[in-house]
């Protein structure tokens, strides 16, 4: 009797590739589900931080800025004044309303449209100021404002008590007081001047003796 020996071939299981295969796909998942989030996480924190960089920018406050170039020393009144809406830093203190300004002097040349600032004002000083009205002729009136700078100069005439001669400087960077409400190029008009009390006798002297000519000075010019 003889006895069959049968052998039976295993073949290998594939269950560890498979393993390695499903750990790889949840590695890979893992990673872009990480990317993914990350990515939400930055979108939202970009939202956050936009929308109160927008909340900042839109918290607006009333201020006061001036309307025309102003020279140092005028005293403010309304007509140099408006009120606007601004975005303002916090160290910023501004004046808010035209009543707190107007009877204020300022402290500094201050361009049309700057903000008036808290620091810009001061109270009058208490200098010998007078205002004097001075004629202008038809056509020699500059182009000037309220709180505008004008040296006064005066030709002399053969109708005065001088001798004719060149125009003399009589009056350096006199403060305009009052301008006409209306004016027409065309006509003689006149001219309201801050000065001192010092330069009262020159100007009325230069009345007298010729032709009186006020020449604008450019804002920020102290000389």
């Amino acid at each position: 009797m003889s006895l069959t020996v049968r052998t039976r071939f295993i073949r290998p299981t594939q269950k560890p590739a498979l393993v390695t295969q499903l750990n790889r796909q949840r590695r890979v998942t893992t990673w872009r589900d990480s990317r993914f989030w990350l990515g939400l996480l930055l979108i939202a924190g970009s939202l956050i931080a936009g929308n109160s960089y927008v909340a900042h920018v839109s918290a607006r406050s009333l201020a006061v800025v001036v309307t025309h170039p102003i020279a140092q020393g005028t005293v403010l009144n309304s007509s140099d004044l408006s009120v606007v809406q601004v975005a303002l830093p916090q160290s910023v203190t501004v004046v808010t309303s035209i009543e707190n300004a107007v009877g204020h002097s300022v402290s500094h040349d201050i361009a049309a449209g700057e903000l008036v600032t808290q620091s810009a004002l001061e109270s009058p000083l208490m200098v010998d100021t007078r205002i004097v009205a001075i004629p202008i002729r038809a056509g020699h009136m500059p182009s000037v404002a309220h709180g505008s700078r004008v040296d006064v100069w005066v030709t002399p005439s053969t109708q005065g008590i001088a001798i004719p001669g060149p125009s003399e400087l009589v009056v350096a960077g006199a403060l305009v007081d009052a301008v006409p409400d209306q004016f027409d190029p065309t006509i003689d008009t006149s001219l309201s001047l801050a000065i001192s009390s010092s330069e009262v006798a020159a100007l009325m002297q230069g009345l007298r003796d010729g032709l009186v000519d006020v020449v604008a000075v450019p804002s920020g010019d102290r000389s």
